[in-house]
Order: C-alpha cells, then sequence, then structure tokens
C-alpha cells in the first residue's frame, strides 16, 4: 500500500515536469482510477482523493492567476509601457514549483524514513 501512495506522489512530480496542462492532477488521475477497485484499498482511496482534491484545486487557481497575468500583459502592451513588471508571474512560478515538486518530494522521503503513510495532503475542496 504505502508503495502505491508514493507512486502516486511520483506521478504529481512527473506530471509537473511534463508539458500536459494539469499534468499533475491528471496523472494520479489514472493511476487511481486503475487502483481503486484493488482490494483493501481504503486508505489508499483516502490518501488519492485528497491528492486529487488538492491538485485540482492548485491547477484551478493557478489558471485563474496565469488568466489575470495575461490580462495585465496584454493591457501593460496595449499601453505600450516598456516595462511589464513579472514578479507575480515569479511568485506563481515559485509556488508551483513548491507544491508540485518539492512537497511530494518532501513526503515521498518522509514515507520513507517511517515506513508508515500519513494523510499529508489537507482536504480543503470535496471533487471527489
Amino acid at each position: 500500500m504505502i508503495r502505491k501512495i508514493k507512486r502516486l506522489h511520483v506521478l504529481v512530480i512527473i506530471g509537473a515536469l511534463l508539458p500536459i496542462p494539469y499534468g499533475s492532477f491528471f496523472l494520479p488521475l489514472f493511476y487511481w482510477w486503475i487502483r481503486k477497485k484493488d482490494k483493501d484499498n481504503n486508505y489508499f482511496n483516502t490518501q488519492a482523493k485528497n491528492i486529487l482534491n488538492f491538485q485540482l484545486l492548485f491547477s484551478i487557481l493557478g489558471t485563474i492567476y496565469l488568466i489575470f497575468f495575461w490580462h495585465y500583459f496584454i493591457e501593460v502592451k496595449i499601453e505600450k509601457f516598456n516595462e511589464i513588471n513579472y514578479e507575480f508571474l515569479w511568485y506563481f512560478i515559485a509556488i508551483a514549483i513548491i507544491v508540485n515538486i518539492l512537497y511530494p518530494i518532501f513526503i515521498i522521503i518522509k514515507m520513507a524514513i517511517e515506513n508508515k503513510p500519513r494523510i499529508y495532503y489537507p482536504n480543503i475542496i470535496h471533487f471527489f
């Protein structure tokens, strides 16, 4: 069971690195669909749902954030300002790296050390 949960976290990382929109959500989703019918998977299903809910919420919020950035970018280009402030785009990139790459790596290492799974992702909004 721990291996399956670790694979979910690895798929979040791989999905974040691939040039697929919402990849950090869709790769764990497909893996969960394949594995959710296995026996004795209550803990795995809970863990997978928490990961998927968190990743979907983060992806939706990131999309909204990027829409506002592009609106700002186009507005500045129309006004013919030469100086565009990319600072808040860098904040988004930093948060995305922390959430989609560094946090799952931290979870995998912590699970390997403790050798027991815990719920690491908050279950903020229930999509699943």
